[in-house]
């Protein structure tokens, strides 16, 4: 059984006045069934995406934080105050997830698109030492990025929004691909990543969370705290943005993001 938010407000206060250690760990446990259930709740408003632990270890920051931030004359419980804290520390690591992993996802473009340039030049598969010499980066780092395409399932050129994978994608599933295969299956893919970059953040999320990363429109409205409608409108002004900037070849190139 939880313990009562007046409860929950006696133990802070004594953690206050004495700053034991003990009694933090009791009022920490104290709030840990909490910590799970606002986890618990945001993980199924985002499909499933989030891993628990994830989730439960990011509100254990934001709990240490209301520890030490909570200020009774508000006149709010404190348990109140600390499910603000957790679920906004929930929310901030899930955004910090998202920019990392499009981070990640840039890199890894720029490591396609040298492994492509220099396969043309050469008319051979690059190694992975001349990709790290070309891009200035460690063959570690080269490997661990080759990892991440291979994991991650791409946008095909021909397939909608649902279908579409590494494996129907023979030159991003086989990176010793030949050369002109290589560069035929890239082109437009490279065109289009392109133009996103020049769109506005929100927008440029929008797509890369909906059609890159599988999102609905509501789990980009739930990591970027605008509403699904919000999302809708992000989604269609960078759609007639993109149309422009790609010119005659607009059906082509969107047809790589299912549209």
């Amino acid at each position: 059984m939880s313990p009562s938010p007046r409860r929950v407000d006696q133990l802070w206060l004594d953690y206050q006045r004495t700053r034991d250690e003990r009694v933090k760990a009791d009022l920490a446990r104290a709030c840990m069934r909490r910590v799970y259930a606002i986890a618990k709740k945001l993980r199924a408003e985002m499909g499933g995406v989030p891993s628990l632990q994830d989730l439960v270890d990011a509100g254990l920051v934001g709990l240490m934080e209301a520890f030490e931030r909570f200020d009774p004359s508000r006149g709010v419980y404190f348990e109140t105050w600390c499910s603000w804290r957790v679920l906004g520390a929930m929310r901030d690591d899930q955004r910090k997830r998202a920019w990392a992993s499009e981070a990640v996802r840039l890199k890894a473009q720029r490591l396609r698109r040298a492994a492509a340039e220099m396969a043309s030049a050469r008319g051979r598969a690059p190694t992975d030492e001349e990709l790290a010499e070309a891009l200035s980066v460690s063959t570690a780092e080269v490997a661990e990025l080759w990892r991440h395409v291979e994991r991650r399932r791409p946008v095909s050129l021909d397939s909608t929004h649902e279908e579409g994978g590494a494996d129907g994608d023979p030159a991003l599933a086989d990176r010793r691909a030949d050369p002109a295969q290589l560069l035929l299956a890239k082109e437009a893919r490279e065109l289009l990543l392109d133009a996103l970059k020049e769109l506005p953040d929100k927008q440029r999320y929008t797509l890369l969370l909906y059609y890159f990363e599988k999102l609905t429109m509501a789990q980009v409205g739930r990591v970027l705290e605008v509403s699904e409608s919000r999302v809708s409108q992000l989604h269609s002004a960078a759609l007639r943005t993109l149309a422009r900037r790609l010119g005659p070849r607009q059906d082509e190139l969107l047809s790589a993001l299912g549209v």
